[in-house]
């Protein structure tokens, strides 16, 4: 077993930890988004923040609690998956496929 001088620890974890609240600035660090993608998804209300005057806020501890839930979301619905690359393309609908001899020409 290597010791290490410290703990690999979630995201979420790490943010609990903080003292006092954070700006758009220092969450988009850690988060590694533009400050614009914070502000914009703390407007729409889809990240728990608060305001003071005109000054957007956030709560460490909501903000763990929020990815926890983020993390825990994405597990229990899973997003479908396309088929294949060509279902990304349009172009690829007008492609006769070998198996599908109504559309030979």
């Amino acid at each position: 077993m290597i010791d290490t001088p410290y703990q690999f620890k979630s995201l979420a974890s790490r943010v609990r930890g903080m003292h006092g609240v954070l700006d758009a600035d220092e969450l988009a660090k850690l988060l590694g988004v533009a400050k614009v993608t914070i502000l914009r998804r703390a407007k729409r209300g889809k990240i728990p923040s608060f305001r003071i005057g005109t000054m957007v806020r956030f709560d460490p501890q909501a903000i763990s609690r929020w990815l926890l839930e983020q993390g825990v979301q994405s597990l229990s619905t899973p997003k479908r998956r396309r088929s294949s690359t060509c279902s990304r393309m349009s172009f690829c609908s007008t492609i006769p496929k070998p198996w599908d001899s109504t559309r030979m020409v």
